[in-house]
């Protein structure tokens, strides 16, 4: 609990100091902590990534041709446009958001098979290959 009430002490004084900064210091910073974030993960599940891959997706989320064609556009779309995703308030919403997020990225015979998730259990390992 208390580490807890310290992260909300901390995060409360992190805002106070940013929402001081001009937005042209403040947009480099953020995009820098989700590159780190999001290479943090990938490390984690074993996933091949580089920062200078994450940054370069980031850098052109909104350019529909080229984000469409480039790996991890799903999961950076994700963590720039968190703080605007609407509340879950049902099973269904968790699949809508991995349709509109990663659908596209990951190979059919790889996407879940049930109606919202898989069908049958799965377990993680650490990945060895590519994807």
């Amino acid at each position: 609990m208390q580490l807890y009430e310290k992260v909300l002490m901390n995060s409360g004084e992190i805002q106070r100091y940013i929402s001081q900064l001009p937005p042209f210091a403040v947009e480099p910073y953020f995009q820098k902590l989700i590159v780190n974030e999001a290479q943090s993960n990938n490390e984690i599940e074993g996933i091949r990534s580089t920062k200078e891959e994450l940054t370069n997706v980031l850098e052109h989320i909104r350019e529909s041709k080229t984000a469409s064609k480039k790996r991890f556009i799903g999961m950076m779309k994700l963590y720039k446009y968190i703080d605007q995703l609407e509340p879950f308030t049902k099973v269904e919403d968790f699949r809508k958001l991995y349709d509109d997020l990663v659908a596209d990225e990951i190979p059919k015979d790889k996407q879940p098979d049930g109606q919202y998730f898989r069908a049958k259990s799965v377990s993680v390992y650490r990945n060895q290959g590519n994807y």
